[in-house]
């Protein structure tokens, strides 16, 4: 039996606007466009995803910090082909929380057990992604406090190891 996960901490990323772009199967290059565009206008992504589906659709899903979603959608406008296809949507009012560990890269079941303690406690996942060391959800932000809970309690995190990122700067959570 494999030990219990164990989290190193958690970060939480609040005030952010969660973007979604659907093209065609032969505009992937433009979701690159879309990101340098942003990049060059200063607009930082967190979280982003880009994947096709069975019907030939490519999905483009990441965050940007609130404030910026005007600019993004304006972006978004002025960078997509005229087709009818090609949408975007934001939905505001979203967090990422990412949990780390030192070894999740070894470990089997690291997304799945924060999906089951999110969506266990009523915690929508809007989004989910992995790295060598972490597990990061988009949640919406009303849902914050007992989502927190829930993976303080999957991965055995203590409330000091809880931090806010914000404005590039991380500071321990209240």
């Amino acid at each position: 039996m494999a030990p219990p996960l164990k989290g190193t901490g958690i970060v939480e990323c609040r005030g952010l606007v969660a973007v979604r772009v659907r093209l065609a199967a032969d505009q992937g290059a433009i979701a690159c466009a879309v990101l340098q565009a942003l990049a060059t206008r200063q607009v930082n992504t967190q979280l982003v995803v880009q994947q096709g589906d069975a019907d030939g659709h490519i999905h483009l899903f990441f965050c940007v910090q609130q404030g910026d979603e005007v600019s993004t959608m304006t972006l978004l406008t002025e960078v997509l082909p005229a087709s009818p296809v090609a949408t975007a949507s934001a939905q505001p009012g979203v967090a990422v929380l990412a949990v780390h560990g030192p070894h999740f890269r070894e470990r089997a079941g690291c997304a799945a057990a924060a999906c089951a303690a999110l969506t266990g406690v009523g915690v929508a996942v809007l989004a989910v992604s992995t790295s060598v060391s972490s597990v990061a959800c988009v949640v919406p932000v009303g849902q914050l406090p007992p989502a927190v809970r829930a993976l303080q309690a999957a991965f055995d995190v203590p409330p000091s190891a809880v931090v806010i990122a914000a404005d590039g700067l991380s500071r321990p959570a209240r």
